[in-house]
């Protein structure tokens, strides 16, 4: 969530959207999953796990969406 504050104040907002929590989710999650070996054998790394996740997310929120 840091990195995502971040994020959204760099571009000159005080509130987070679900776009700065997608954007910086791979590389702050990326180091912290350490995968099964059966993870490992069904050919998933951190990557496809944290991809995995953010598949169930919405993309937007509907006070987010464009109006």
């Amino acid at each position: 969530m840091s990195c995502a504050k971040v994020r959204a104040l760099l571009d000159g907002r005080f509130h987070v959207s679900i776009a700065d929590v997608h954007a910086v989710a791979p590389a702050a999650l990326r180091h912290r999953i350490a995968p099964s070996f059966e993870a490992e054998a069904d050919g998933l790394d951190a990557d496809a796990i944290v991809r995995g996740i953010l598949s169930r997310l919405p993309r937007e929120l509907a006070e987010e969406a464009p109006r």
